[in-house]
């Protein structure tokens, strides 16, 4: 790693980066251009994305059903809210690098 730059939230994506997201809230811009194949990257991130999607649905399933509601104590239901919260933040971020990695196929 030769710099790191802190961008204010709401900053501007660098040129030739993308993000790639560490936590729920903490994410990296990686100069990538003519660095790496952006079709494997994408089929990478799409992968992981069709994951979370996954588990986010069997969460959501699960804190959904009247006898989790019942028999669950409150503080689980809490961290499962907790992670559902988490894996939709991470949904759209994994949706993000999809798009930035076709849009910098697209600047060529």
């Amino acid at each position: 790693m030769s710099e790191i730059e802190i961008l204010a939230p709401g900053e501007a994506r660098p040129s030739g980066c993308v993000i790639f997201p560490v936590s729920s809230s903490l994410a990296v811009y990686v100069y990538v251009k003519g660095r790496v194949d952006m079709d494997a990257e994408i089929g990478k991130a799409s992968k992981k994305l069709d994951k979370i999607r996954a588990a986010l649905e069997k969460q959501r399933k699960a804190v959904a059903d009247a006898t989790y509601l019942e028999k669950v104590a409150q503080d689980v239901q809490e961290a499962d809210r907790r992670r559902i919260a988490e894996m939709e933040s991470d949904v759209k971020a994994f949706e993000g690098t999809i798009e930035q990695f076709e849009r910098l196929k697209l600047e060529g």
